[in-house]
Formats: structure tokens, sequence, C-alpha cells
């Protein structure tokens, strides 16, 4: 019983970790002033997305480093949980330093999951089945975009996923 209290618990605290700024963008309270929020409409699905970016805390410390990018899925949940993890990660010399980019659903999150990380039509959805479009969405618009913004690796991607996000 004691697990289904943590699970709702922490589902309230993930729920109330985002706020609406000016933009109408979702973005973390703890990390709103240094991540940046881009709201984003694919020209090859044509859904809107909100992108969610965290450079790193050296990237203007020098104009030569490339950094490798971490792009998560759900970004309107998993991005308080990856920018507190980061921090943990750092720390402990796990990881190097990495561009953060959240691939957010600005309304519709539960219609939108499902259309675009089942990788098959299903009966129980009519708008499932997206994921081949989605992916072509990522890999032809988002991080091309990204690369010509950011000071990236190019050739060092992560994309990181759970639940349906995982099943993309």
């Amino acid at each position: 019983m004691k697990q289904i209290y943590f699970l709702v618990i922490t589902a309230f605290i993930t729920a109330a970790s985002f706020a609406q700024n000016d933009n109408d963008s979702l973005i973390p309270r703890g990390e709103m002033e240094s991540v940046k929020a881009m709201k984003f409409t694919s020209a090859i699905n044509h859904h809107d997305y909100v992108l969610l970016v965290k450079l790193p805390a050296s990237y203007n410390d020098t104009i030569k480093k490339t950094y490798p990018v971490m792009y998560a899925l759900d970004a309107q949940w998993s991005f308080p949980y990856l920018m507190e993890a980061q921090h943990s990660l750092l720390y402990d010399n796990l990881v190097q330093e990495m561009i953060y980019v959240g691939i957010a659903f600005p309304q519709n999150w539960f219609a939108n999951r499902n259309r675009d990380f089942m990788p098959t039509h299903t009966d129980f959805d009519s708008a499932s089945g997206g994921a081949p479009e989605f992916l072509q969405m990522i890999k032809k618009e988002i991080i091309p975009n990204i690369d010509s913004a950011y000071r990236t690796d190019k050739k060092n991607n992560g994309l990181i996923g759970g639940s349906s996000g995982g099943l993309f």
C-alpha cells in the first residue's frame, strides 16, 4: 500500500513541477531560468511540440567545445527527473556534461503519446501507429535544428524514454 501512495505522490509532484510561462511553453519550475522552451511544428507530421533545451554549465566558457546531446521523450513529465538525475551523475563523474533536449506535447498528452510512440496502428486508438513519422521528425527536423543552433558533438546523441516512450 505504501508503494501506491508513493506512486500517487510522485505523479502529483511531477504534474505540479510544470508551469505555464509567458510563451505558453512547458518548463520545469526548478529550472525556469536555465531552460529554453521553443514551440515547434513539424513539417513531417504537422503536429505541435515544445522543445526544452538545457545547456551544460560550462557551455559559455569556451566556444570550441562540443557536447553530446540527450533527447528525452515525454518531457512534459520526464524533464524534471532528468534534470535532477543529471546533477547527481555529474557530481559523481558518471557522465560528462551534455545538452539535454526534451520533446514535450503541449496538450492532449495521452492521445499524442499513442499517436507518436506506437509503431503500428491499434484498434483501440485510431490515431496510433505514427512512430515512423515521429522518428523521421526527430532525425530530419529536431536533431538538425539543435545541431545548427548549438555546439553539439553530432556523433554522440542519445534518446531516453519510459513506458510508451520506451516502446518507441
